[in-house]
């Protein structure tokens, strides 16, 4: 059985206050300017390797959003012909769908928190090194919107896998 040592509440961020020191802020962007440098010709490198920077892959959707919405909107706006099973309207919509998708997928606009919600929590520290936070708020959040978001990204892309093949002019 673990024994409860410490228990404190943690204020929220506005409540910390404080300003860096000279050195601090002197150090802190020199230090992210040589790491950007440092992280420029990694890219580089992995570029000369794979054929691609790396980062494209731990993020695939984002990148790939970026680069398949402007193909699509040219077919959309230039296509001479649609899919047997849907009309020339029909497949504007479908395109507009997939569009839309893929334009959003990033922009979820998440849990609406109630009103005057405090997010400080507490934090309790047990004897064998366990660390928990409750949050002094209970109150649900509401994730009505950010579903809704996710079925209507959801739809476009499965819009974009079902007409995959038809994605020709």
């Amino acid at each position: 059985m673990r024994k409860l040592i410490k228990e404190e509440v943690i204020p929220t961020m506005f409540e910390l206050g404080g300003n860096l020191k000279l050195w601090k802020r002197v150090y802190y962007p020199c230090y992210r300017g040589l790491g950007s440098i440092k992280y420029f010709f990694k890219k580089v490198k992995e570029r000369l390797v794979t054929g691609f920077p790396h980062e494209q892959s731990w993020e695939f959707r984002s990148w790939h959003a970026k680069i398949v919405v402007p193909r699509l909107k040219h077919l959309r706006d230039n296509h001479f012909g649609h899919p047997g099973n849907t009309t020339d309207d029909g497949w504007v919509d479908i395109l507009n769908k997939m569009i839309w998708s893929f334009e959003n997928i990033e922009n979820d606009p998440g849990p609406t928190r109630p009103e005057n919600y405090d997010p400080s929590q507490i934090k309790r520290t047990y004897d064998n090194g366990f660390t928990s936070y409750e949050s002094l708020d209970k109150r649900k959040w509401d994730f009505t919107a950010s579903l809704a978001h996710n079925d209507r990204v959801q739809e476009g892309l499965l819009l974009f896998a079902e007409y995959y093949q038809n994605l020709w002019d």
